[in-house]
């Protein structure tokens, strides 16, 4: 995943422990000074449970083989931190191959 993605998780979290606190409070996630729109973030949070899903999958795939569970994360983690999840995920769809 990369580290701005990892970044707005981070600060979303951050935001919502904050309004937990303050439930009327408006706190905006910023990177630098700029506010991120909300769109962004629930792109990102999209992106990050999808991460999810599909690393505990591959992994559960992986152990049902036999391989051991150590060895199933570091592959798993050596595929995904190469790929792009959602590009992939898009060759699996019907309207990407319609015209």
């Amino acid at each position: 995943m990369k580290v701005i993605r990892s970044l707005l998780v981070l600060r979303q979290g951050t935001r919502e422990v904050t309004r937990l606190i303050h439930p009327n409070a408006e706190v905006a996630v910023k990177r630098g000074d700029k506010p991120v729109g909300p769109r962004i973030v629930e792109a990102v949070w999209g992106f990050f449970a999808v991460y999810l899903v599909v690393f505990t999958l591959l992994m559960l795939a992986l152990m049902g083989t036999g391989v051991e569970q150590i060895t199933a994360f570091c592959t798993i983690a050596m595929l995904l931190g190469r790929l792009e999840i959602f590009t992939l995920l898009i060759l699996f769809t019907v309207t990407f191959w319609r015209k």
